[in-house]
């Protein structure tokens, strides 16, 4: 954890210019998913970028499910503000989700990411990604994603 910033200013995670047409979190995007994050902290002291999203009907991908395009918009946008704790701004290169299941329309959930050190796995060079998952309440939650593959993404 020494090498994030814990003084980050919260308000930081939030885009509040007059742009704020992000498709997950802009506020001003009338189509989009008006997501807001917020900082949290892990049991151990690590920060996390959490943030709350419930899917409707009009996010589904098949009857009741729903779509895993909008699944990993949001993780891919969690992941994006956790750079932020480390005072970059980043785009994706590179994502993996791994769906365990569709995902119900019903119900919170509460989406999160990390800043994670990665491990050297087949001759990749040791390094840095974010690495997100999603928690329903009551129940485990069937996606996560990466950054890049590696058997360190979880979900809570």
């Amino acid at each position: 954890m020494s090498d994030v910033a814990p003084e980050i200013d919260p308000s930081w995670l939030n885009d509040r210019t007059d742009f704020q047409k992000n498709f997950v979190s802009g506020l001003l995007n009338s189509l989009g998913l008006r997501l807001s994050y917020r900082l949290e902290h892990e049991d151990d002291g690590r920060p996390l970028v959490v943030t709350d999203w419930t899917p409707e009907d009009a996010h589904v991908g098949f009857p009741g499910v729903a779509h895993g395009g909008l699944i990993a918009a949001v993780l891919d946008d969690v992941m994006g503000r956790v750079a932020v704790l480390k005072r970059r701004w980043v785009v994706t290169a590179r994502m993996e989700v791994r769906y365990r299941d569709g995902e119900a329309l019903a119900g919170l959930r509460r989406v999160f990411a990390i800043w994670a050190l990665t491990r050297p796995v087949g001759g990749t060079p040791p390094g840095q990604h974010f690495t997100a998952g999603a928690r329903p309440k009551c129940q485990p939650s069937p996606w996560g994603a990466s950054s890049k593959p590696s058997p360190s993404w979880r979900t809570r």
